[in-house]
């Protein structure tokens, strides 16, 4: 990390900290005036209701966790309940069955009117289970002399016969038991007109104690289940919508942490202006602080001076850092105007050697034009003797056309004229141009001595 960025980060840090503590010890004092009911009555009335806001809330969180508790409890008391209900009703249904078969076998001279169906049935079943025996008894006989081929129709026969007859004694059970639980539920008076044996007594009476046992275990297992409805039931009314309660009581503790958050704020704006009344911002002591915020207001003129030094450190930071930019901006430009003062050495350069050129070009055009005046003030002469000497057109025009063809092969001697070297030869050209002037002037002159 740049040592810049390093020194950012601590003063980031130091910041942090000494506003934070700035923050606590001004709303410590706050809290003190608020509390002592010396601030601003709004002020006052403003914290207390945070405060009762806060105390509410955190009861709610208490009945809530109190609720759950007891729910957790009534429910797992359910479960033991209905253990021990099922493992009651298993011993009942065991008793039962004893009993029932007790009462049947007791029922020669007395029949209960509760048992009266019951033995009917019995009786029926105890026929067929009778004849079912004896056919088993039958078969078993019949195997022992039957050969292998013969044994095995016997033997499907033998276990059809023995489903039947564990069907029909699953069956007398279940009368006995339906029996004797409707003398059992008739207390204990329900058998006293019957002549019992020993064991139909033990038989009764084991039966009536599961049966009350059976019956308080309902009972409790209801009011534990009322219970658990009515915790329910209130968990609902405190707005939690699961079993635990946390999502409700975390949405408290949210609700709680701003009303602190809030009441925090009003206990620091309180202090803050009671300690501007004795400090300054940059630490400096205006009054000597007695009674509230005494303890407080040493430290505070400690923070507060850190806090002015660490502004003016981040000022410095900021300043060298737009230095630094200032500096980069400067060399940009430089790096600029050297590029452009070398852009234009090479335009200068470059003007030069075109203004050369134009040089070059004027003097030529210049020996061309005086070229070109020369050759139209002969092409007047000659137009002009022609005229005067040659009353003939046709020999006019003979000569004429002989002069502007042998003026014209000089003029395609020319060349054009791009520097010094090509003005010298258009200085050349122009004086044999002159010297084929004079020799044309010499010709003529003897053609017109020869004419007369």
């Amino acid at each position: 990390m740049p040592v810049k960025n390093k020194t950012a980060a601590a003063l980031d840090a130091q910041h942090k900290e000494v506003v934070g503590n700035l923050q606590n010890y001004e709303s410590t004092i706050g809290r003190q005036l608020l509390s002592a009911a010396t601030a601003e009555a709004n002020q006052v009335e403003e914290f207390n209701d945070y405060t009762a806001q806060k105390q509410a809330l955190n009861r709610q969180i208490g009945q809530i966790e109190e609720i759950v508790q007891k729910l957790k409890e009534s429910v797992e008391s359910t479960e033991e309940q209905k253990k021990q209900l099922a493992e009651l009703e298993q011993i009942n249904g065991n008793r039962l069955e004893t009993l029932g078969s007790e009462l049947y076998n007791a029922c020669r001279t007395y029949v209960p009117p509760e048992f009266a169906e019951a033995k009917g049935e019995a009786d029926t079943l105890t026929e067929s289970i009778n004849g079912y025996k004896k056919k088993a008894d039958d078969i078993k006989l019949e195997l022992e002399r039957a050969t292998i081929l013969q044994k095995i129709p016997l033997q499907i026969k033998l276990g059809s016969i023995n489903n039947s007859l564990a069907m029909q004694q699953k069956k007398l059970t279940g009368v006995f038991k339906n029996g004797a639980g409707k003398v059992v539920a008739q207390g204990k008076d329900a058998i006293a007109q019957m002549p019992a044996p020993d064991t139909l007594l033990a038989a009764f009476a084991a039966g009536i104690s599961v049966a009350e046992e059976i019956s308080q275990k309902k009972a409790a297992l209801a009011a534990t289940n009322e219970e658990s409805i009515a915790l329910r039931t209130s968990l609902v009314a405190l707005s939690v919508n699961d079993s635990n309660g946390k999502r409700r009581i975390a949405q408290i503790k949210e609700e709680i942490a701003g009303l602190e958050n809030a009441q925090k704020k009003l206990c620091q704006k309180v202090g803050q202006n009671y300690v501007n009344l004795y400090c300054t911002m940059d630490g400096e002591t205006i009054l000597q602080c007695e009674g509230i915020g005494e303890t407080e207001m040493p430290h505070i003129v400690e923070q507060r001076k850190k806090l002015k030094s660490i502004n003016r450190r981040y000022e410095i930071l900021q300043l060298t850092s737009e230095i630094e930019e200032a500096d980069r901006k400067i060399n940009q430009f430089k790096k600029e105007s050297e590029d452009i003062a070398q852009k234009i050495a090479a335009l200068q350069e470059k003007a030069k050697t075109v203004d050369e050129k134009i040089a070059a070009a004027n003097s030529a055009k210049e020996v061309l034009l005086g070229k070109r005046a020369m050759v139209e003030s002969e092409e007047g002469t000659t137009i002009k003797l022609l005229r005067e000497e040659f009353g003939d057109n046709q020999k006019q025009t003979s000569a004429t056309a002989a002069i502007k063809e042998k003026i014209s092969e000089k003029l395609a001697n020319v060349k054009p004229f791009a520097n010094s070297a090509s003005a010298e030869d258009a200085e050349v050209a122009a004086s044999e141009t002159a010297a084929d002037k004079n020799e044309e002037t010499s010709a003529n002159s003897e053609n017109e001595k020869a004419e007369e």
